[in-house]
């Protein structure tokens, strides 16, 4: 799907702490499995039958679609869950691609299934370990280049500058969704999170 085209909804669990962004498919399941919209206008909640009674709609841009029914998609959805994650532990290539913007962390160069690699800044062969404040999007390029030299050595004898911040996706529920994306109605709850 055109990234530019993908809707997302606010999860939020039922003290309204917000716990993930989600696309269309995954907001649709929790819907089905009991979660309910909010209305960030007028503060009501809508269980699915009721969102599909009054949010019907025929027109094609923020809907689910269906043979019979096109369907507003929820900006905001709470789950009856009281839990708040603290976020996977899991180490995550596809979570460092997405943080870096598939972009190469030294030359800026767009990655492809062909060129994109992580690099450790530290290299393992030095005592660096696989974490996320540790590796970088890297091109194929770049990182033969660097090889097993750490970032602090190519800064200081070849000039190389870091592109991205060195953060845990984890710490950010936002981290897959493009900045065009994030909805003013979801600012309020994002502030919990922070």
């Amino acid at each position: 799907m055109n990234v530019d085209k993908k809707k997302y909804t606010l999860i939020l669990n039922r003290n309204f702490y917000p716990l993930s962004v989600e696309g269309v498919k995954r907001t649709v399941k929790y819907f089905l499995d009991g979660a309910e919209a909010f209305c960030p206008v007028s503060y009501e909640k809508f269980t699915f039958d009721q969102w599909v009674e009054k949010f019907t709609i025929k027109e094609e841009s923020m809907t689910i679609r269906s043979e019979k029914l096109w369907l507003k998609i929820p900006e905001i959805l709470i789950l009856q869950s009281t839990h708040i994650p603290s976020g996977s532990r899991r180490f995550s290539k596809k979570k460092v691609f997405v943080r870096d913007c598939y972009t190469c962390g030294y030359c800026g160069s767009t990655l492809n299934s062909e060129t994109k690699t992580i690099d450790h800044v530290i290299p393992v062969s030095k005592g660096g370990k696989t974490k996320y404040n540790n590796v970088i999007s890297c091109c194929t390029k770049c990182n033969s280049i660097k090889s097993d030299r750490s970032y602090e050595d190519m800064k200081k004898n070849y000039g190389w500058t870091m592109r991205h911040s060195l953060t845990n996706p984890d710490q950010n529920i936002l981290y897959h969704v493009p900045a065009s994306k994030v909805l003013k109605c979801w600012e309020p709850f994002l502030e919990k999170s922070s």
